[in-house]
């Protein structure tokens, strides 16, 4: 990665507040000093984030799909659409 890849990948990361220690120094640093890049980065980084807060759709599925979903999925769920349909 190149320098300004790291500080994308650093200001998406300060967007959603987990960025701390020398990591949070060094983007704030970068960022005060001017880079537009990375200003833009950051921006872009919290219009998602602002987005997906604000979506129709929930991230976590209701209570009463959960049992739907796991249905269709794990070894179970997979021997059985390995199975040949029976005959008859």
């Amino acid at each position: 990665m190149n320098g300004h890849e790291t500080y994308e990948t650093l200001a998406a990361v300060y967007a959603v507040g987990a960025l701390d220690g020398g990591d949070l120094a060094q983007l704030e640093a970068h960022l005060a000093e001017g880079c537009d890049r990375c200003t833009v980065a950051l921006r872009e980084a919290r219009e998602v984030l602002a987005g997906l807060a604000l979506a129709d759709t929930p991230a976590v599925p209701r209570p009463t799909s959960r049992p739907a979903c796991s249905r269709g999925s794990g070894p179970r769920a997979a021997r059985a659409r390995a199975r040949p349909a029976p005959a008859g």
